[in-house]
């Protein structure tokens, strides 16, 4: 078994942070929910992306790319062979769908965690089906 983390009653396991999307013809990507400290990681890289800048004076667009790839080279934990990484990917579609997934599946679990959806009965019952 992996992770198993607690808040108040709550168990949380690698099961629930952690996803898979199968992009057709590129192959399976795992994906986690990052923790808190995690998204901080990820703003420094957004700021490193931008060298510095103020997000105030950064086009939108480029802000938009330097968060998808910042977050996305955090958050992949498994990819295909041929994915050399999200800063040597020249597929920006892929980039996005699997930023739009995560960022779904992100908001999905935000939203569990608020309504205290992650308890040792169901974790039980999981491993019991």
């Amino acid at each position: 078994m992996g992770t198993e983390d607690r808040v108040g009653s709550m168990v949380i396991t690698d099961e629930d942070r952690i996803f898979e999307i199968e992009v057709k013809e590129r192959g399976k990507f795992r994906l986690k929910i990052p923790y808190p400290s995690e998204r901080v990681a990820i703003g420094r890289e957004i700021s490193n992306q931008l060298g510095g800048a103020s997000i105030v004076s950064v086009p939108p667009e480029s802000l938009g790319r330097a968060t998808v790839l910042a977050t996305l080279s955090l958050v992949i934990v498994e990819s295909p062979e041929w994915f050399n990484g999200v800063y040597r990917c020249l597929d920006e579609e892929l980039l996005s769908q699997l930023y739009s997934e995560w960022t779904e599946k992100d908001s999905e679990f935000r939203e569990r965690l608020k309504k205290n959806q992650f308890t040792r009965a169901s974790l039980d019952k999981a491993k019991k089906a």
